[in-house]
Order: C-alpha cells, then sequence, then structure tokens
C-alpha cells in the first residue's frame, strides 16, 4: 500500500513539484516503510516550500525519534505547535519524546 502511495506522490510532484503535502505524505510513506533517510528529506522538502505546514515538522519529529534524535525531535515538535498550537498529535509527540529522553 505504502509503495503504490510513494508511486502516485512521485507523480503528483512531478507535475507540482512545490506541492508540500504531496512531499509530506510520501515522506509518511517512507516513514512506514523504513525509510528514515529518505522520509526526513521529503520533510525536509515539504517545510522548505511550506514552512508554516505543522504536520511535516510533527512527522520530521516522529521519524527523527525512531532514529533516537530526541533534541531534533522535540525541537520539530515544538516549531509544529508554534505554527499550529491546536495541533493534538504534536503535542502528545511532544510530551512522549520528553518522556523518552
Amino acid at each position: 500500500r505504502h509503495e503504490e502511495a510513494i508511486i502516485s506522490y512521485d507523480e503528483v510532484i512531478r507535475i507540482a513539484s512545490d506541492d508540500a503535502t504531496a512531499y509530506d505524505n510520501r515522506g509518511w510513506s517512507k516513514h512506514e516503510l523504513g525509510r528514515f533517510e529518505e522520509a526526513i528529506a521529503d520533510f525536509d522538502e515539504a517545510i522548505r516550500i511550506d514552512p508554516n505546514l505543522a504536520n511535516a515538522y510533527n512527522n520530521r519529529g516522529w521519524t527523527k525519534r525512531q532514529l533516537g534524535l530526541y533534541d531534533e525531535a522535540i525541537a520539530d515538535y515544538e516549531e509544529a505547535l508554534r505554527i499550529d498550537p491546536s495541533h493534538r498529535r504534536a503535542r502528545v509527540n511532544l510530551q512522549s519524546a520528553k518522556m523518552e529522553k
């Protein structure tokens, strides 16, 4: 399922290379397949295109957390919450990362 999603997002990105959400979603599919470094690269690109895409920060934080990069993950969750204080997943993830650290 995630491999198929990546192929679909590749096509969207080919057509609209400035689609930050497509990069964010493709990154999440790569995350789910354990391709963490590739996922982070996609989240980085999503953030470069749209620095206010809170979900990309949250997803990048979650991926960095899987790699044990807790300080970087916490910074991403905090940025997601700065952009969107109502982002519940980022709030929960921030608290969990602080406890795991």
